[in-house]
């Protein structure tokens, strides 16, 4: 628990590298950051993980990425958790370019019931080409309460982003949120919740902000609350809020 990782210029990696702020098979794995700074030197295939636990929980774990950190294929995980839950779960993007294949996660439960709860997701810039991203994601129990925080960056599609993802589980009171004037989404689904078992419920609480004008996006799918928060200089003949 506690522990920091902090990768600067001038770090040397080879390919596939491993990079966790806190790892335990058996016990919990909690309050762990690990910052990668510009030019970290980090390379494709590799995985950065705030902290993982095998049979424990992974709560209050961080990762933050630093503008030009880097250009890589890789995961990018707040918290892991096999047989426990994960719970408040942090990513912050700043920048880099992640190429095709990258995850980008806060908080993920594997095997276990347990749930994935108060995870969060923060894009403040970036270049993100068919990234996968996800604020809270549980395979057979649910996603509930995460949150996926959109300020800037750069998105090509075709790509989906999750507040909320469960194989068998429930997926409610999900959030998210677009912050950035003229943020183009346009090749982004964008979900509230997702389950493959449609017998559970994906929609529930789920809600969408919409904070700033002439937003696109592919599509936006299970949102029972769609909020509009009109900007000043909004101009009703010219802009739009989200247009799909």
């Amino acid at each position: 628990a506690d522990n920091i990782v902090d990768i600067d210029k001038g770090a040397k990696f080879k390919q596939s590298a491993q990079i966790y702020g806190g790892h335990s098979i058996g016990g919990n794995v909690e309050y762990n950051v690990v910052s990668i700074r510009k030019e970290s030197g980090i390379k494709d295939g590799s995985r950065i993980v705030g902290g993982e636990s095998q049979e424990g929980s992974a709560k209050g774990n961080e990762v933050d990425v630093d503008a030009d950190a880097l250009e890589a294929k890789i995961g990018i995980y707040g918290g892991i958790s096999n047989e426990g839950e994960a719970k408040a779960n942090k990513v912050t993007i700043n920048g880099g370019t992640f190429k095709p294949g990258s995850p980008i996660i806060g908080g993920r439960i594997g095997l276990s019931l347990l749930d994935a709860t108060n995870n969060t997701v923060t894009i403040n810039g970036g270049i993100f080409k068919e990234s996968q991203i996800i604020a809270g994601e549980s395979t057979k129990g649910s996603a509930a309460g995460n949150t996926l925080n959109l300020n800037g960056g750069t998105f090509e599609g075709p790509a989906d982003m999750f507040a909320g993802k469960s194989r068998d589980g429930s997926t409610v009171n999900n959030i998210v949120n677009l912050n950035s004037r003229g943020l183009d989404l346009s090749g982004i689904k964008i979900w509230g919740g997702f389950t493959s078992d449609t017998a559970q419920d994906y929609f529930t609480g789920n809600t969408i902000n919409v904070r700033e004008k002439n937003i696109k996006a592919s599509a936006i799918y299970n949102f029972e609350f769609l909020n509009f928060y009109i900007p000043v200089g909004f101009a009703p003949a010219t802009d739009k809020m989200l247009a799909l």
